[in-house]
């Protein structure tokens, strides 16, 4: 399940981290930061790919000057993902992993000061 739309604003990778711990959306509060994985479920390739919900069509967004994202899902910016590599304490260090999609690819960024990207938040369904 993804939220709608990301953080509306630009974000280092530990804020972003925690906007999604604190996000309370839908009823729910088990959200997080999607993984590389994730994200590129939303890349469409083709130039249309409709949704449907019952019996409404939605257009796919795009962000500009890039490929389709699927859904209705609201971009302000390429969004960090929560890959990260471990140090030997298990906690997250060195660049932080997003996804871009004007190339449809992962790619990493130091996740410190002006370097900022957008949160957008998921949560795994019940079953």
């Amino acid at each position: 399940m993804w939220a709608a739309k990301d953080s509306g604003k630009s974000v280092t990778w530990r804020q972003a981290r925690k906007y999604c711990r604190n996000l309370r959306l839908a009823g729910y509060a088990d959200w997080r930061l999607a993984t590389l994985d994730e994200l590129e479920t939303l890349v469409v390739n083709g130039a249309y790919d409709p949704q449907r919900v019952d019996d409404t069509e939605y257009l796919i967004v795009a962000v500009p000057g890039s490929r389709y994202v699927r859904g209705k899902v609201n971009l302000v910016d390429n969004p960090w993902s929560s890959n990260r590599p471990l140090d030997r304490f298990h906690h997250p260090y060195g660049d932080g992993w997003f996804f871009d999609f004007r190339t449809s690819q992962p790619s990493y960024d130091l996740q410190y000061f002006r370097n900022t990207k957008s949160a957008l938040c998921v949560r795994r369904p019940e079953e």
